[in-house]
């Protein structure tokens, strides 16, 4: 499916009766969709934390709390080591006895869905004892994508404040390595604090250090964001379509640049949370066109096409794109 130029359908602003006065969309229903989903969030998503003894919140906790209160749609990404079902079961009472009702989900591997409305969640001492972190669905199972295991390296080039970093940081359970790398220092320092209150063991940095040898690098590249509208949905009406021609361009960069960063054998995956293809697929197609060690792992990816994707319409979750492969001729090869 090819959607609309953006200017079709993001802004509503001169169209008060809303999408069916804007005749290119009318044959998108999917598209239509997306839009009704917008405003229709209703539930949380969480998952649980290993860390058995709590400590005080870090600094600057309570204006994170005051900003995710307001947010309905959300996952909390696990950022702890053990993942038995029995923890999710002592997290979910303990989040009980505060007040939050949550049920399992089906999808996400380690996940909680809050079902009570508008929860002040990261006021809850269970947050401040390290307990969960937010999130949503659709970041975890972008972080699943990564299939990482106990033991490897992993690094994650676009990290931004850490939320796909924590819950990597939960698939390897403590046991091998993993780097965190983003040019916005401030993004990072809450990085840092998240993972000092979560337990999680992560490198920290601008980049990525020199002769790095990585299993498994996630490019969670800057976009449009149109996937996150659902949270935010004025954010359509600044929207500038000038500035959407440059993030391809970005996005090809940042991956030229990482692709040296993965061993023999190892996993690159893409990923954007946004629904235009000019930076989702044809920066996927024309990536590996160029690069013959790439070959596509569809693994448990059920598109046609081996690309995975998210909507809030279909799966609640904010819209997300992911590519991945594994690079048959890695950084660790002989030249």
């Amino acid at each position: 499916m090819t959607f609309p130029p953006v200017q079709d359908y993001f802004d509503l602003r001169d169209n008060p009766r809303g999408i069916e006065r804007i005749p290119a969309a009318r044959q998108y229903l999917p598209l239509r969709n997306f839009l009704a989903a917008v405003n229709s969030a209703d539930s949380v998503f969480i998952s649980g934390s290993a860390r058995a003894q709590p400590h005080s919140p870090p600094p600057g906790s309570s204006d994170e709390a005051s900003d995710f209160s307001s947010q309905t749609r959300l996952v909390f990404a696990d950022s702890s080591l053990n993942f038995e079902r029995d923890r999710y079961a002592e997290l979910a009472a303990r989040l009980r006895d505060e007040g939050v009702e949550t049920v399992e989900t089906a999808r996400a591997p380690r996940g909680l869905i809050v079902k009570t409305r508008r929860p002040n969640l990261l006021a809850l001492g269970s947050f401040r004892a390290g307990l969960f972190e937010v999130q949503d669905k659709g970041s975890q199972l972008i972080a699943t994508l990564c299939k990482a295991r106990p033991g490897e390296t992993v690094l994650d080039a676009c990290a931004g404040a850490g939320g796909k970093t924590l819950a990597i940081a939960a698939d390897l359970r403590g046991e091998g390595r993993l780097v965190a790398c983003d040019p916005d220092a401030e993004r990072l320092q809450r990085l840092a604090l998240r993972a000092q209150r979560a337990g999680a063991r992560i490198e920290i940095g601008t980049r990525p250090l020199a002769g790095l040898h990585a299993d498994v690098v996630l490019v969670d590249a800057p976009c449009s964001e149109l996937g996150i509208l659902r949270r935010g949905p004025d954010a359509r009406f600044r929207i500038e379509e000038d500035h959407l021609g440059a993030f391809p361009r970005l996005q090809r960069e940042i991956l030229e640049q990482t692709l040296p960063c993965v061993r023999s054998g190892g996993r690159l995956v893409y990923a954007t949370c946004t629904i235009r293809c000019e930076e989702n697929e044809e920066v996927a197609r024309s990536f590996e066109r160029d690069h013959p060690e790439l070959a596509r792992d569809v693994a448990g990816i059920e598109s046609p096409d081996g690309f995975f994707r998210t909507f809030p319409h279909r799966e609640g979750t904010d819209a997300f794109f992911a590519a991945r492969w594994t690079v048959s001729r890695g950084s660790d090869a002989a030249r």
